[in-house]
């Protein structure tokens, strides 16, 4: 369990400060006063959904064997084709 935690951390400070967050956020912050401040918000949506995917990815590694990350992705692509039937989206 110490393991998985130790390991929990480790991907999520790799996430955090991976090589396209820092230059992410980098941008944001050299051209901050470039924005509007619609384009300001759009760019920080854009660095947390950035970080937020890093984070998921890296983490759904650590906790998951490969076998169950295939099962995984096999259960999403069927629950995605059954939304596309029920709203007709074929």
């Amino acid at each position: 369990m110490l393991s998985t935690a130790s390991a929990l951390l480790t991907a999520t400070e790799e996430a955090i400060i991976g090589e396209n967050q820092m230059m992410m956020a980098s941008f944001i912050v050299h051209n901050r006063n470039e924005f509007s401040q619609d384009e300001m918000a759009k760019a920080m949506f854009m660095y947390a959904t950035e970080i937020a995917s890093a984070v998921t990815d890296k983490v759904t590694k650590v906790l998951l064997t490969e076998t169950q990350f295939k099962e995984l992705l096999a259960t999403i692509g069927e629950i995605e084709a059954m939304r596309d039937e029920v709203l007709g989206d074929n």
